[in-house]
């Protein structure tokens, strides 16, 4: 008798082993299935089927994630078609009840127009183009592989003073100016710049490359404010404005040559292929550092061949004799 009882319930205990494994298989396999739905579908060239989530996709490439932590990228010429199940959403232009205009409130400003018409009314003071106040500039430069995030930015420093002569000594003394130290004594300008740069690492032909390089640089200009007093005569504020308006034009060559230093990075870094990604990280930082250091030198050079050239257009020539 209690060999028949130990055999019912090894073999009832068996039946709810196999049970539960019976739907332990039929749950993943659901998800498998439901999984493969819900994801997207990339079908190669060659017949294989690939499915997974697009995170993102380039004119020359796919990269998508496989189950859990794998990450793929594939070359776009390989790809024979694309099947994305979660399109991505168009947002609508929405018009709210604020924007709408009733007939009532188009009358009302009818009324005002007519009613203020022919009037004197008080002009806003005009801004003094002598004065440059912090402005803000950014643009982004895409070239192949290789995207520039420039930014240019303006600050001033204020001088005070009842003439163009002045605020040139102020600027320019040797001794307590508030221009900035150069060589050649002390300039009224300055331009510095900071950079750093991010890129995706990948492997193509067995050496590894950077892909997707992003160059992120600010520049920032210092430059003289001053706000003339009311007594200043016309003449003084001319001086002041051609004074400025040539220091402008300097700090912009000083900029554009930090952009071209910029550009021959990013397509250094693009055209660098190394054996290993610690090789390519290492070459790369010195390409990129010895790029800013020539820049800076360039710089030098720049301000050197300005003062020459500034230096010349003081000389006055001495006008020849004439002929009896």
């Amino acid at each position: 008798m209690f060999l028949v009882e130990d055999r019912r319930e090894n073999l009832i205990y068996k039946a709810m082993k196999m049970g539960q494994r019976i739907l332990i298989l039929t749950f993943l396999c659901l998800l498998i299935v439901s999984g493969r739905i819900s994801a997207d579908k990339v079908t190669l060239k060659e017949g294989k089927v690939l499915h997974g989530r697009i995170i993102s996709e380039s004119e020359d490439e796919v990269m998508m994630i496989l189950g859990t932590n794998m990450t793929l990228r594939v070359n776009k010429s390989k790809i024979k078609e694309i099947n994305r199940k979660k399109k991505p959403k168009v947002k609508k232009n929405v018009v709210t009840m604020d924007d709408l205009k009733t007939p009532e409130e188009d009358k009302k400003k009818e009324e005002n127009r007519k009613e203020t018409k022919g009037k004197l009314t008080k002009k806003k003071p005009s801004v003094d183009i002598a004065r440059i106040h912090p402005g803000r500039q950014y643009r982004v430069i895409e070239k192949r592989n290789v995207g520039i995030e420039e930014t240019r930015q303006s600050v001033n420093y204020v001088v005070k003073g009842d003439s163009f002569q002045d605020i040139h000594d102020q600027i320019h003394s040797k001794e307590g100016g508030r221009g900035f130290l150069v060589s050649g004594g002390r300039t009224a300008s300055q331009t510095k710049m900071k950079a750093t740069w991010s890129a995706n690492l990948t492997f193509e032909a067995e050496r590894s490359r950077w892909v997707n390089i992003v160059i992120k640089a600010t520049m920032t200009t210092t430059y003289p404010s001053w706000d003339p007093p009311p007594k200043v005569k016309d003449e003084e504020k001319g001086k002041w404005k051609k004074f400025l308006d040539d220091v402008v034009d300097h700090e912009k060559g000083h900029m554009d040559i930090f952009s071209r230093a910029l550009a021959q990075a990013g397509e250094s870094l693009e055209g660098l292929r190394c054996q290993n990604a610690s090789e390519l990280q290492k070459k790369s930082k010195q390409i990129f550092g010895e790029s800013l250091r020539k820049a800076e030198k360039q710089q030098k050079g720049y301000d050197r061949r300005q003062r020459r050239k500034k230096k010349h257009s003081r000389i006055k020539r001495p006008r020849k004799k004439a002929l009896k």
